[in-house]
């Protein structure tokens, strides 16, 4: 059993090398399973409490980057309102001292 981690081990850090060659790290990974998966899966069951889960998770997921993709949109025109307040108060504010210069 040791042996066979250890050779698991040296394997995958042979596969390692690739992370950053998805299309060799793919081949890779496909040749590691081959070597050391005895038995394929059985079949596609899968248990209805992991699927109720998984679609549990996913609906939560997805209700949270809806509310996230809301509130940003909220802040940057929240945002853009600010920055034109400010930019008209500065313009109102430059022709204020221009005037008093005398520069009109």
């Amino acid at each position: 059993m040791e042996n066979t981690l250890k050779r698991y081990c040296n394997d995958l850090h042979a596969v390692i090398q690739y992370i950053t060659e998805p299309k060799q790290l793919k081949e890779a990974v496909k040749a590691l399973y081959q070597k050391h998966v005895l038995e394929p899966p059985q079949g596609a069951q899968v248990d209805v409490d992991i699927q109720k889960e998984y679609n549990r998770q996913r609906d939560y997921l997805e209700k949270t980057v809806d509310s996230l993709k809301r509130k940003l949109s909220k802040y940057a025109n929240n945002l853009a309102h600010k920055l034109a307040h400010k930019l008209a108060h500065n313009l109102a504010q430059i022709l204020k001292s221009a005037f008093c210069r005398g520069f009109t």
